[in-house]
């Protein structure tokens, strides 16, 4: 009995000396390994931290990168540096409006050479306050050619671009800039994986804070945080810090669960405790360390494979952890790389991406055509039809582009409707010509696009590079300036050649003087007589304009007021030609002549608003109303049919007639004329003057004579030329004629001293003896 009691009280002893053994070993391990977990959790949240200041850092690089290419295609626009130069203020807002809502900036501005501000749209005059907020980036871009950095607007930040418009000489200053926002901070935070707050503070006093954690409106510092904070913009009394963060309970939640396994681990196997744990250190220090190098790499930005599996089932939840925030951060930051380089609607390679491939193909010798491609007319495909069927028909576009080019093309969208088209290995024209047939033929097949078909049609133009151009710059710009001559000749492959860039530059130079034109008296009226047939007076004249500009002397019509129209001046002219016309009605009816007019509206003319408002003036002048007739185009009606009939309907309930011009071409139909209620259709010259040649366009001319008299219109033809074809249109009953054989047009003096004079003997002539021929 004593025997046992010793032995139960040294087997109690051992027990308890082998239990206090193995709870002070046990309890060493698992606080060891503990902390070990502790310091690995802590380290993890730090390169969690450092990963993400660096994925922030790239992430605004390549946001400048992407604000400096929007900013670019707005300064490189021709139109717009014509707009700059010319000061037209109206233009300048559109284009600058029509850009920041296009691209969602929240602040874009205009600034002269010297920084002041000539135009924003959005918070852009904030910026030129007390403070000179954008003094720092302007005196940067003086410096370096282009500046982009973090600004201030009254206590909000703003990441901000300053890029100068140039045109042999700086025209202005054009930036943009973007707000520091929750939802910058929310994308952060999807790129990270951390809470992101941006703090702003003024005299060490914050102003303004956002996160990524919408409930995180305010600090809270009794929430233990792992946090890395940097500096932004420090400005003296202003600064803009970053603040990247994870909670504790997101770093330690790992921790936590492995303490409760230790906890039950020691209590179900207190005896083997010291010798697991000490088994279990020697074996889970390898693999961390090694976790540990992988998170390094990882954080460093480079992406090497992972350790091998160990078969423990934490650090293999660890490692599978790691190489999935690896897989995430390089998909992350593949994905941005894609973004900035490749248009977001298509897929093909964007307008920076292009220029550097066709760089690389110079730097390498290689011959290429450079084709660039446009859709005609597809403002009015978005505008009837709407953007995302407009989308959607880019979308074709491009595929098509990819399934009809050959695999050694490079095919980009540069911009809006522009395509560019690298074609490597095509040398003469012919080559191009032969296999642009074929896939023009793929482009313009139908489009079936939600229950309507499209049949789209597409200028092209192309140079040949070295021989045409050898630098980026220049393929650019020559390709431009091909294209849009293939714009203005449908249906045609234009190329490049000498000399357009000298048509340009006359383009830009009539823009830029059109409206000092006026100015200087460089405008002038010629009148050309219409013959009425019936009565053998002269009852009405056209009135066309004329330039005769200082250096380039007599500038036609045709090329002008075209101009004028896309830069927006032709209000400029159309109120010109209208008080012009005024007064000089006006001078006659003093000197008892007594003549109607004829005036031509432009195709941006006839929907304006202020149409009324100019013609009214000329028809208060006349005579009567009716004596002033408005000639306009069918297709110049149709581009906004319901603004324009309303205009002509305004204007002929006060009186004034409405002619059709041009008729019988393009997109003649007479059930136009019924809903134009138009008094009189004026025969297209081309078909006048073709009238002895060509049988079908006699019976055209004849159709018309009868169809418009059955309508109870009065028919005018154009451009009679010869005795002949006024003999024809007498004997077939037209109203009045009117071209060279009869008059050309004149100056106001020649004109009132040729109407002194009786009708020429030769128009008598061919009048009196006129017999209807056999058709």
């Amino acid at each position: 009995m004593r025997l046992l009691r010793n032995f139960t009280r040294l087997r109690a002893r051992m027990f308890v000396a082998l239990l206090i053994f193995a709870l002070i070993a046990e309890s060493s391990v698992a606080l060891a390994v503990l902390r070990l977990n502790y310091l690995r959790a802590v380290h993890q949240a730090d390169q969690s931290l450092v990963v993400g200041t660096r994925v922030m850092r790239q992430f605004m690089v390549e946001r400048d990168r992407q604000l400096s290419l929007m900013v670019d295609i707005l300064t490189s626009s021709p139109d717009f540096k014509s707009a700059i130069s010319l000061g037209e203020q109206r233009t300048l807002h559109s284009a600058l409006q029509h850009f920041n809502e296009r691209v969602h900036a929240d602040v874009s501005v205009l600034l002269s050479p010297e920084g002041r501000l000539r135009d924003s749209v959005g918070g852009g005059r904030l910026l030129q306050g007390p403070s000179g907020t954008l003094d720092p980036l302007i005196d940067d871009a003086r410096r370096a050619g282009s500046s982009s950095g973090l600004v201030m607007i009254h206590n909000r930040p703003a990441q901000f671009v300053i890029v100068p418009i140039r045109d042999n000489h700086l025209l202005a200053w054009a930036g943009m800039g973007f707000a520091i926002d929750g939802e910058l901070a929310r994308t952060l935070h999807m790129l990270t994986g951390l809470r992101v707050t941006f703090i702003a503070s003024h005299h060490g006093r914050p102003v303004f804070r956002v996160s990524s954690d919408e409930q995180d409106t305010a600090p809270n510092e009794d929430i233990p945080h792992v946090t890395l904070r940097r500096t932004l913009l420090d400005a003296g009394d202003r600064r803009l810090d970053v603040r990247l963060s994870l909670p504790n309970g997101e770093v330690l939640t790992g921790y936590y669960a492995l303490a409760r396994r230790l906890i039950f681990i020691f209590i179900a196997t207190l005896a083997a405790s010291g010798l697991l744990a000490f088994w279990l250190s020697r074996r889970l220090s390898a693999p961390l360390d090694q976790l540990s190098r992988f998170a390094r790499t990882v954080a460093d930005g480079e992406y090497s494979n992972p350790p091998p599996s160990r078969g423990i089932g934490e650090l293999d939840q660890l490692a599978t952890a790691l190489t999935e925030m690896r897989d995430a951060v390089r998909e992350r930051e593949a994905r941005v790389r894609h973004q900035a380089s490749h248009d977001a609607l298509t897929g093909l390679p964007n307008r920076g991406l292009a220029r550097e491939h066709l760089d690389r193909m110079l730097r390498e010798g290689q011959s290429f055509v450079a084709v660039r491609l446009a859709v005609r007319g597809f403002q009015r495909i978005n505008s009837a039809l709407g953007y995302q069927l407009g989308d959607r028909a880019l979308q074709t576009v491009s595929e098509r582009l990819r399934e009809a080019t050959d695999d050694d093309s490079f095919v980009a969208r540069t911009e809006g409707n522009d395509f560019l088209i690298a074609c490597p290995n095509i040398e003469t024209e012919s080559g191009l010509h032969e296999r642009w047939q074929r896939v023009r033929e793929t482009l313009e097949q139908p489009m079936p696009l939600a229950g309507t078909t499209l049949q789209l049609e597409f200028a092209i133009g192309a140079l040949f590079s070295p021989a045409d151009a050898d630098d980026v710059e220049t393929v650019w710009r020559r390709s431009t300036i091909a294209l849009g001559q293939a714009v203005e000749h449908r249906g045609t492959l234009v190329f490049y050649h000498p000399g357009m860039d000298e048509q340009q530059n006359r383009e830009l130079t009539i823009i830029r003087d059109l409206a000092r034109a006026v100015a200087r008296d460089e405008l002038s009226l010629v009148y050309q007589p219409k013959l009425n047939l019936a009565t053998g007076r002269i009852a009405h004249v056209e009135a066309l304009v004329r330039w005769q500009h200082p250096t380039l002397g007599f500038v036609p019509p045709d090329e002008f007021i075209g101009l004028a129209e896309r830069s927006g001046q032709i209000d400029t002219i159309t109120g010109w030609v209208c008080e012009a016309a005024a007064s000089q009605l006006s001078a006659w009816q003093a000197a008892g002549i007594d003549l109607g007019m004829a005036l031509n509206l432009s195709a941006d003319e006839i929907a304006n608003d202020d149409l009324p408002r100019m013609i009214k003036p000329v028809l208060r002048t006349a005579r009567t109303p009716s004596a002033i007739t408005l000639e306009v185009t069918e297709s110049a009606i149709l581009r906004e049919p319901a603004a324009a009939r309303a205009n002509l309907a305004h204007l002929q309930r006060y009186g004034a007639r409405i002619a059709v011009d041009d008729f019988g071409t393009g997109y003649s139909s007479f059930s136009q004329l019924g809903q134009l209620s138009a008094d009189e259709l004026k025969i297209d010259k081309s078909l006048v003057q073709t009238l002895e040649s060509a049988t079908a366009n006699q019976h055209i001319v004849n159709a018309i004579i009868s169809l418009g008299h059955r309508l109870g219109l009065s028919v005018v033809a154009e451009g009679v030329e010869n005795a002949q074809t006024l003999q024809f249109l007498a004997a077939h009953d037209v109203d009045a004629i009117q071209g060279f054989f009869l008059a050309r047009p004149m100056t106001p003096q020649d004109l009132t001293e040729w109407l002194a004079q009786p009708i020429p003997a030769a128009v008598r002539e061919a009048i009196t003896t006129a017999a209807r021929p056999e058709l």
